[in-house]
């Protein structure tokens, strides 16, 4: 199958392209403002060049694409602005990013492209359904709190990461992103208690496709500098950056109880 990578910004859209280049005809599209330099492109547009994005894909026959790496609101400004992103910045954006995403999604189904999960083309860099590990009592009541809180920041478009102690919300995930949540947290973790975790997952009505919720050991990293004891990812949809058995190496390394969870209907 032909697949089209839209690149964003970051490390991750080379590390997808490098595992779909060995089970797919590969196609990259970097974003211009966006895509690392270094990154080996056959066309680039701008993320508001819709159309164009849209032709360019069907004069290459391509039906299916992944779209990975960050995209930040500044780079909605960055270049020319055609009809369709004009009527989605116009109309969706206001409602929030994820919304914007789902008018994006309906323009490229519309079309008769096909965006597929992330994970599919990288089957190791998920926490599958039956991941199990042993954890104390306490640490599954905090990662209940952790689940309570996610689940009601859900409709605001806000929270896709959290960090708890016990009954405690110490920090909520806003539009500063994960490391800049963890890093403005570390003054209020307290040492005494024995489980503070850190929670990712998606939002319930957060466009999975689109914008899953990434996690890897630079964030690990972060966590285990701020004295993070648990992690809990969201299974089947936090995308690892980094493959599972490399996080989970680097968590036993960090002594870090690595968990899963699964998002509450």
């Amino acid at each position: 199958m032909k697949l089209a990578v839209i690149a964003g910004a970051g490390d991750l859209p080379q590390k997808v392209i490098s595992v779909a280049q060995t089970t797919h005809d590969v196609h990259v599209i970097g974003l211009n403002g966006l895509c690392d330099d270094g990154l080996a492109t056959s066309a680039s547009f701008y993320l508001t060049e819709i159309e164009s994005i849209i032709a360019h894909l069907k004069s290459e026959g391509i039906a299916h694409l992944i779209l990975v790496g960050k995209v930040e609101r500044s780079a909605l400004a960055a270049g020319p602005i055609d009809a369709t992103a004009q009527a989605i910045l116009a109309q969706a954006l206001p409602q929030g990013d994820n919304a914007a995403l789902m008018a994006m999604m309906a323009v490229l189904n519309q079309a008769g492209l096909q965006v597929i999960p992330t994970a599919q083309v990288m089957p190791g860099h998920i926490i599958p359904s039956d991941y199990h590990c042993d954890v104390s009592q306490e640490a599954q009541d905090t990662l209940q709190v952790a689940q309570a809180c996610h689940n009601a920041l859900s409709p605001y478009d806000v929270g896709q990461s959290l960090m708890v102690q016990g009954a405690h919300i110490v920090a909520i995930e806003a539009a500063e992103g994960t490391d800049e949540m963890i890093a403005r947290s570390v003054p209020f973790l307290s040492s005494d208690m024995p489980c503070r975790l850190f929670l990712k997952g998606s939002k319930k009505s957060q466009n999975k496709l689109l914008d899953p919720p990434v996690f890897g050991k630079e964030t690990l990293a972060a966590l285990q500098e701020a004295g993070v004891t648990h992690i809990a990812l969201e299974e089947l949809y936090c995308l690892l950056a980094d493959p599972l058995e490399d996080i989970e190496a680097a968590c036993r390394t960090a002594n870090i109880v690595l968990m899963s969870y699964r998002q509450s209907t």
